[in-house]
């Protein structure tokens, strides 16, 4: 979810990338076999650096141990490359300005620093609703079902246990 295919520098690592994401979000296996296939199939496998550059990058993958750090820093990388494309744009308007003014080329700056840190910032704070509503629905239908009125584990006092039904996953108890 950090990561997209046009973050990397690199179009083999992007073309292989986008294969990698298009396998998982199909529940398919990731490995050398599936996606040089994949990209085969796709007409991708040379403009992926062919079956050497991938059998080359997978070997040398690194681990799940500290993936999401070395996501962020092609995320970072990626940002990187974009601020620099608005500041060359920026250096290019004010050496060729035909006819636009200063305040002009600043409102265009401006504009386009905003949106890249509206863009790196956007996947933060959001989650895909589709697991909570399934595992909030899931937990209706159990209680609807259950001959019980205690969907949470009993606390051995009745009267508390009728009142809240147990205690519950998401229950603080000081």
């Amino acid at each position: 979810e950090l990561l997209q295919g046009d973050f990397f520098y690199s179009l083999q690592n992007s073309v292989i990338y986008k294969a990698i994401e298009q396998l998982m979000n199909n529940t398919q296996p990731c490995d050398i076999v599936t996606v040089s296939d994949l990209l085969t199939k796709n007409g991708e496998l040379e403009s992926a650096g062919g079956i050497l550059y991938l059998s080359e990058t997978m070997e040398n993958s690194l681990g799940l141990g500290d993936i999401e750090n070395y996501a962020q820093i092609v995320k970072d990388r990626h940002t990187v490359r974009l601020l620099a494309d608005v500041c060359n744009s920026v250096l290019h308007s004010l050496h060729n300005p035909a006819g636009v003014d200063i305040e002009s080329i600043l409102e265009i700056a401006q504009k386009d620093v905003l949106a890249i840190s509206d863009n790196s910032r956007a996947d933060e704070g959001l989650i895909d609703g589709n697991p909570l509503l399934k595992s909030a629905l899931q937990r209706v239908d159990d209680k609807f079902n259950s001959d019980s009125t205690i969907t949470g584990v009993k606390t051995g006092f009745s009267e508390l246990d009728e009142l809240t039904s147990g205690l519950q996953k998401s229950d603080l108890i000081i």
